[in-house]
């Protein structure tokens, strides 16, 4: 409840306007979705606005649209690749970023999100095994194809135990593989998610 696909999303914008190319790969949100997400970041429309056009676009609204759509959307298009998919498995994974690099010659892969990912025997990753297969997989895609790669992750319930929510890495699910594999983790936190008075409700 965190929002990580969206600030991976607004990373991936971010790169993508200082002219690295990107591939997004959706594994659990749509790509009506993160187009909405997109334009939203793109043009300061609040995404309620985008969804519910009839209800809440304003002439000024659609006006901002328009010089989105005419100017940078354009300039993005030969730097964002995304790609909504469904039981991505280990080799796949493995192709999609070979297939990227060689025709697109990619910089950076955002993969939302590993959990959901499938062993390369196409099942759902139960065991610790099974994560630390699909976090070598990464890992090794990462360094063959010499490419950044961000990958998203829930946390497991542990965290919801504690006084202080603020997330440690073993929160993360099943991190020992994760842990070891990553060069580097995020860990976000929104205070008003548990504390609606907070003084800092836009603070991550």
């Amino acid at each position: 409840g965190m929002g990580k696909t969206v600030v991976m999303l607004n990373m991936a914008i971010e790169i993508a306007k200082r002219g690295k190319k990107e591939l997004f790969l959706s594994l659990e949100m749509d790509l009506v979705q993160c187009l909405q997400r997109i334009i939203s970041k793109l043009s300061k429309i609040s995404s309620r606005k985008i969804q519910q056009p009839k209800k809440y676009m304003k002439q000024s609204d659609w006006e901002k649209l328009q010089e989105i759509g005419k100017q940078v959307i354009p300039s993005l298009k030969d730097y964002f690749y995304i790609e909504e998919i469904v039981n991505l498995t280990v080799p796949q994974l493995e192709r999609k970023i070979k297939f990227y690099k060689k025709k697109y010659d990619i910089d950076i892969v955002f993969v939302d999100y590993a959990q959901i990912m499938l062993t390369k025997e196409g099942k759902e990753p139960s065991e610790q095994a099974d994560f630390a297969q699909i976090s070598n997989a990464l890992r090794r895609a990462s360094k063959t194809q010499d490419i950044a790669l961000v990958v998203g992750s829930q946390l497991n319930r542990k965290v919801e135990e504690r006084q202080d929510k603020r997330p440690i890495m073993a929160d993360i699910r099943n991190s020992g593989a994760f842990e070891q594999d990553a060069a580097a983790i995020i860990a976000l936190y929104r205070d008003y998610v548990y504390n609606p008075d907070t003084e800092s409700p836009n603070t991550l």
